[in-house]
């Protein structure tokens, strides 16, 4: 990956970081197109988002404002209760689309929607909060929703559920832009919802956290992901993105590709129209994806392995 530089941990554990650039770039096979085939929506998106969700068959979409399709794109319903005072954040799901979040951050109405059945049915979290960031695992046993005050997390696929109170993560009480996970719940990556702040690193199922990130980057980090097993990760913060291919141990810093997005199996980054098979090594462009707005990837959603990619009105199912 070009211009990448290391970058130095801030508190909570700090250790010297070393970064070793890869200096042969192995060979990779470009398709003559990325797009296996291609499906235009009864909906259109109104500039889908990462905050948007789509499960990796395509079969489930949520769109803002609360809008669920179960069907492909042939038909959109909104999900129920979620009518009152607008605020939708963000939505995840699992894989298979099995398991559904979505989280609105209304200050009078604000709560967290779940379902564990393919979006028949949903149930409301415990409200009213202010929520943003949501999570679900590949298989959907690993829920988590933050709001501006708790953290709500499930290991059983919302049975039960784990309050964690904001003021006792660091960081203090500024709410979250983003969480991501391993598949196991030990590698965590949380991006306060702050303009001036860090990112926050577990690697022992948040029993403790490391600090990355430059206060002078500009932006909150709002988006991050990772691979299943946690080892490749990526966060974004807007003209800047860091990329860690050691479980979060170290992080190189890159203003060249932004945007990025990690396929849950590690083996796809995206960054807006291009693609990269070997982490940021090298690059290629997704033609269809061109002339995504700048500096943010407003343009595309992406399912958990990016086996399908939503652009305006079109489901892209991918060639890989």
């Amino acid at each position: 990956m070009n211009s990448l530089s290391s970058i130095h941990s801030h508190g909570f554990h700090k250790s010297a970081l070393v970064v070793v650039e890869a200096t042969t770039v192995p060979a990779v096979t470009v398709p003559t197109s990325y797009v296996a085939s291609t499906i235009t929506m009864a909906l259109a998106s109104t500039g889908c988002t990462y905050r948007d969700s789509v499960s990796d068959d395509g079969k489930y979409i949520i769109f803002s404002p609360f809008m669920l399709s179960i069907d492909g794109g042939a038909t959109f319903n909104r999900i129920p209760n979620t009518s009152l005072g607008g605020g939708y954040y963000q939505s995840t799901m699992s894989f298979n689309g099995m398991v559904q979040v979505a989280t609105k951050n209304n200050a009078t109405y604000g709560n967290y929607y779940f379902s564990t059945n393919y979006g028949l049915t949903w149930t409301t979290g415990p409200g009213v909060e202010r929520y943003f960031a949501c999570f679900v695992n590949d298989s959907g046993s690993i829920i988590l929703a933050c709001s501006d005050q708790n953290v709500y997390m499930s290991t059983n696929t919302g049975t039960t559920w784990t309050t964690i109170a904001k003021a006792t993560l660091p960081g203090g009480v500024s709410s979250c832009s983003a969480w991501s996970i391993s598949n196991s719940g030990v590698y965590h990556i949380r991006c306060p919802y702050s303009s001036s702040s860090y990112f926050y690193v577990s690697n022992d199922s948040m029993i403790s956290w490391r600090a990355f990130g430059l206060l002078t980057d500009s932006w909150s980090y709002h988006s991050c992901s990772m691979s299943s097993d946690g080892r490749l990760q990526v966060v974004n913060g807007g003209i800047i993105s860091y990329v860690s291919s050691d479980y979060g141990a170290t992080w190189q810093r890159t203003s060249t590709h932004l945007e990025l997005y990690l396929s849950r199996d590690g083996t796809t980054l995206n960054s807006k129209s291009q693609i990269s098979k070997d982490f940021g090594l090298t690059w290629n462009t997704i033609a269809e994806f061109t002339g995504l707005i700048d500096p943010y990837n407003w343009g595309i959603c992406r399912s958990p392995n990016a086996k399908v990619n939503i652009k305006d009105s079109t489901l892209y199912k991918m060639a890989y």
